[in-house]
């Protein structure tokens, strides 16, 4: 592998990496879209392939994970693979809500709350996320209020607080734009290449996700 830019990433970085990519040299963390587009290029550049199949067989390794998911995801790859530009963006958004209702059923079984999904349903799009993240922070403080939280529950939580967020504000806006474009061309579709980071991002904002509703059923009795 050639020389990485200088804002390649690096596993001296602070915070969640997005992505995290082994190599025989060793394992390189990434921590910015822009970081993750200039490593994506320099594999190009090198005729290396980049393949987004580890993202399908690390999803279906989740007990919460649906069939359903699991096409939406399959399809979302497979267009991003075949460097089309629409269908992914819309994909992405079905699954990521497909995410979040199982997450906010997790917390509502969780709290005896019935109307979780109920409330979130009567949110206004941009105000969503906020309920879910406000439902999420109700769960750890129960949690809270019987025992410390156990080591890989608090990286849960923090994983999900880092990333989740930002993450489903960006799918939502892109979903929306291309479901109903006021207006919209050829010319502003995203290109293959930013799909390409899209796609390694959500890959990271699934697991958020997941790990977060298992760690959170693994506390409601059977």
């Amino acid at each position: 592998m050639s020389q990485m830019p200088d804002a390649a990433p690096v596993a001296a970085s602070s915070g969640t990496p997005i992505a995290i990519h082994t190599t025989p040299s060793g394992t390189l963390a990434v921590y910015t879209n822009e970081a993750l587009r200039l490593y994506l290029e320099t594999m190009r550049s090198d005729e290396k392939i980049f393949s987004t199949l580890p993202f399908l067989t690390d999803f279906k390794k989740f007990p919460r994970v649906t069939d359903l998911m699991i096409t939406y995801l399959d399809e979302f790859l497979k267009t991003c693979d075949s460097k089309l530009r629409l269908a992914p963006s819309i994909l992405v958004g079905v699954l990521s809500e497909l995410l979040i209702l199982t997450l906010l059923k997790a917390c509502g079984d969780f709290l005896d709350d019935i109307n979780a999904i109920a409330n979130y349903r009567s949110k206004k799009e941009t105000s969503r996320i906020d309920y879910a993240i406000a439902l999420v922070n109700k769960t750890k403080e129960k949690i809270q209020e019987g025992r410390e939280l156990l080591a890989e529950e608090k990286t849960c939580f923090s994983t999900f607080t880092q990333i989740v967020k930002h993450m489903f504000d960006s799918i939502r806006l892109n979903r929306n734009e291309y479901v109903h474009p006021e207006p919209t061309s050829v010319f502003t579709l995203p290109e293959s290449s930013v799909l390409l980071v899209h796609t390694t991002a959500f890959n990271t904002y699934t697991k958020a996700i997941l790990e977060l509703t298992d760690a959170i059923l693994k506390l409601i009795p059977p």
